[in-house]
């Protein structure tokens, strides 16, 4: 069992080092319709102010991939808030009232190579918030983690989820 462990905490290390940078891109804009100042991101960022864009985003377009939005600094992990997805090629709109200034972290969701590639990923919270688990081929056992408040399924492999094993 303990084998299965050190597998799925190499894998998860190898997926933390791709998801630094990957082939989704969004561009954040602080005006609306994609006008003003914006910043291009295409990685996980916990919190904008780190990149002087917090709670400033009225507008977004979608180079590529999906994306998600949060109000709280690391993917509302600590506190719960406001979320939203968008996802798509060369998308472009203005935010929905409850996130209009107000998002603070982003991540995308799906295969670091491909928003198209086949993975499963299970976040621990509604609307993909909080944590998240990422599968791109078959996964044994979730261990001792308990997700399971949403996922994103991409590509076109069909899964099966089994509550026991």
């Amino acid at each position: 069992m303990w084998i299965w462990s050190v597998k799925l905490a190499l894998i998860l290390c190898v997926i933390a080092l791709v998801k630094s940078q990957s082939n989704h891109i969004i561009e954040l804009y602080d005006g609306n319709s994609g006008f003003g100042s914006s910043v291009l991101i295409d990685g996980y960022v916990e919190n904008l102010s780190e990149i002087g864009f917090n709670d400033v985003t009225t507008s977004l377009c979608i180079v590529q991939g999906i994306w998600l939005l949060y109000e709280n600094a690391n993917f509302n992990i600590n506190a719960p808030g406001a979320s939203g997805f968008n996802w798509g090629i060369n998308f472009c709109q203005d935010l929905p009232p409850l996130l209009n200034n107000r998002v603070t972290s982003v991540r995308y969701a799906g295969s670091a190579w491909g928003f198209q590639e086949d993975a499963l990923i299970i976040y621990e919270n509604d609307w993909f918030q909080s944590r998240e688990m990422y599968a791109a081929a078959d996964f044994p056992s979730l261990g001792r983690f308990s997700y399971g408040g949403s996922l994103i399924v991409t590509g076109q492999s069909a899964w099966t989820l089994y509550v026991y094993l």
